[in-house]
């Protein structure tokens, strides 16, 4: 018998749950953050952690002892009472620095800031009418990997409706309306209009904030970065107040620092595990013990799972054949890079799966980085799969011209070079193992974009 020690480190859930279990007062209180001591008036003005006062350990037991004696809680520190996990030697509620990415920004900031960007570029600048706007929103091209969470066509009553700070939107929609917005309308807005500003300053934030590996220097500008967004959100929509998600993102670089990137606790992941049971609890028609139904068909599609396939594949090669090496596209940098000969056999995947990322040829890859942080891209030409493991994969690409990053459109602008030979890159030695597809804006003669979905400058530091 191996016995398994584990303690609890970090406690991440939407605010209303983690308030009630960590023993603070609803997020609708005065003092509506557990980590300082905002009130709901400060959040409207100050827009730096060094503003506030962080909660302390000593203190805050003492509060929450005598919130909890009377009671109903106490208002003036926004404290209901004792936390349950406060026993534990690795845990203390108020040093538990970890905020809800998914709860915060994708189903709180977006669709709120979202909905006033629309509402004043559609119906007050006339930008575009609605219908086009939704038009564009069922006929873009979407990339491979979010056509999946295809944003739903927006009406009329939901966007004027500013009172309601939702768009009705589920959050993988919403990571895919926010990020090709201005794909979308990008052509009829004109250049340094200050509505638009503020989507493209909260893009800024998320590409760091989603990013998987974050450096220290990139907190400290995002900082930054947060502090020139909820400040010119105020100057734009002065009449809109900022609510406490927005709050929450002036700690998120503290946060990082203390726990690593958010995006990698994010509940986005609990939240598709749970659909199962969900839809399950919906149909089951069980009035008397829902919970062990639940459970046990729960128990019985893992059994059903583990015996058949197991568990998921490092490398699933879906279809492709073995070819000759001199019938590839770029069979000569195959023969030197392999160093194979041109009657030689290999097989040639049309589309492989690893980890449960797809690669398909003509997507583009984040192959370098160069001396200016700018990322290198590659287009995908021919897939080896030499053996059965994942590192023996090969990609036959070509390189490709980036035009620098436009901002008005927050993608990477490229284009393949005439005379660019091609080159082998192993999967190992990507630099963002995630591919992009070409993208097109609704301008005349669209050029190629890349949307990357989190910063890539942090590969090179």
């Amino acid at each position: 018998m191996i016995k398994v020690h584990g303690t609890l480190i970090s406690f991440v859930g939407d605010s209303l749950a983690v308030h009630d279990i960590l023993g603070f007062l609803s997020p609708s209180a005065r003092k509506l953050c557990r980590l300082c001591l905002v009130t709901r008036e400060e959040i409207q003005t100050n827009f730096s952690d060094e503003d506030f006062q962080l909660r302390e350990m000593e203190e805050h037991d003492e509060l929450s002892q005598i919130a909890a004696d009377r009671g109903r809680g106490d208002s003036d520190s926004g404290i209901r009472g004792v936390c349950p996990l406060n026993v534990l030697s690795s845990f203390h509620c108020v040093n538990n620095f970890n905020f809800d990415v998914m709860h915060d920004l994708l189903e709180g900031v977006c669709q709120y800031e979202i909905k006033l960007i629309l509402n004043q570029l559609l119906f007050v600048d006339q930008f575009m009418t609605l219908s086009e706007f939704n038009q564009r929103i069922s006929s873009f091209h979407y990339s491979f990997n979010d056509k999946k969470n295809k944003p739903t066509c927006l009406s009329m009553e939901r966007i004027r409706n500013i009172q309601d700070h939702k768009l009705g939107e589920k959050a993988s929609q919403m990571w895919c309306l926010t990020r090709m917005l201005p794909l979308l309308i990008g052509d009829r807005i004109p250049q340094d209009n200050l509505h638009y500003e503020i989507l493209l300053l909260l893009l800024q934030c998320l590409d760091i904030i989603y990013s998987p590996v974050v450096s220290i220097p990139q907190t400290v500008i995002l900082k930054h970065m947060i502090i020139d967004h909820h400040s010119h959100f105020k100057l734009v929509f002065p009449k809109s107040r900022m609510i406490n998600k927005h709050h929450h993102m002036v700690h998120y670089p503290m946060c990082m620092r203390m726990c690593g990137p958010l995006v990698l606790s994010q509940c986005l992941r609990f939240e598709i595990k749970h659909n199962f049971g969900k839809r399950l609890a919906a149909i089951n028609c069980n009035f008397r013990n829902i919970c062990k139904s639940v459970a046990v068909k729960h128990q019985v599609m893992q059994c059903a799972g583990w015996m058949g396939k197991g568990l998921r594949e490092d490398l699933e090669c879906i279809s492709g054949s073995v070819v000759t090496v001199s019938s590839l596209e770029g069979s000569q940098s195959i023969i030197e890079s392999l160093h194979l000969h041109e009657d030689s056999e290999i097989f040639a995947a049309s589309k492989v799966t690893v980890y449960g990322i797809e690669y398909i040829p003509n997507m583009y890859l984040v192959t370098g980085i160069d001396d200016d942080d700018e990322p290198q891209f590659s287009r995908i030409v021919v897939i080896l799969v030499p053996g059965t493991t994942a590192g023996e994969i090969n990609f036959v690409v070509r390189r490709c011209y980036n035009s620098g990053f436009f901002r008005h459109y927050h993608a990477f602008c490229v284009q393949e070079m005439e005379m660019c030979a091609y080159s082998l890159v192993r999967l190992d030695d990507l630099i963002d193992h995630v591919p992009l597809t070409a993208l097109s804006s609704y301008e005349n003669n669209s050029r190629v974009y890349l949307c990357p979905r989190h910063s890539l400058i942090h590969h090179r530091e």
